[in-house]
């Protein structure tokens, strides 16, 4: 992939397709854990997306998507307080879009935002984060997000060691 993607760019290819295979690429680094490469990748193709906007089509949710996901590397290097960054856009971008995708969205860039909170050690901020992401799940029906939300809850609970508040 990378030298094909090396050979469209130094050849002007069609940006339209240029994107699509970047995140491709990302999603490969991605699975075999490279995840600083999985990082360039996604913001290669968000920079593109981005610049390419007033003249070609493209999805909205595929950048906040592609801001999770630049998220998800960044939360599996254990670089909670960098990861925020990417969900937090993601956060402004799924705000912007009507509709089931734009609530899905927004519940997991919320979610994941109270989860770098929580495994960086601040139980206490991320509760409110899970607050939040518990009210827009139930509010739209979201049944497994409402039970996993719960459980980080209660997880924020303990950690704070408010062990009567774990279980109710």
């Amino acid at each position: 992939y990378e030298s094909i993607i090396q050979t469209m760019k130094r050849e002007d290819a069609n940006e339209q397709v240029l994107a699509p295979l970047l995140t491709r690429l990302g999603n490969l680094y991605f699975s075999s854990q490279d995840y600083p490469k999985a990082i360039n990748a996604y913001i290669n193709a968000i920079i593109i997306r981005e610049l390419n906007k007033s003249r070609t089509s493209y999805n909205t949710g595929d950048i906040g998507w592609h801001l999770i996901e630049i998220g998800n590397s960044l939360f599996r290097l254990h670089d909670f307080d960098l990861a925020e960054y990417p969900y937090k856009m993601a956060l402004k971008v799924f705000s912007a879009i009507s509709g089931p995708a734009g609530i899905e969205g927004m519940i997991t860039a919320t979610n994941n935002i109270a989860l770098c909170k929580l495994n960086a050690g601040n139980p206490k901020g991320a509760l409110p984060v899970f607050n939040a992401t518990l009210k827009l799940s139930q509010k739209y029906g979201e049944s497994q997000r409402i039970y996993i939300t719960q459980v980080y809850i209660s997880t924020c609970y303990l950690k704070m060691e408010q062990y009567d508040k774990c279980i109710s």
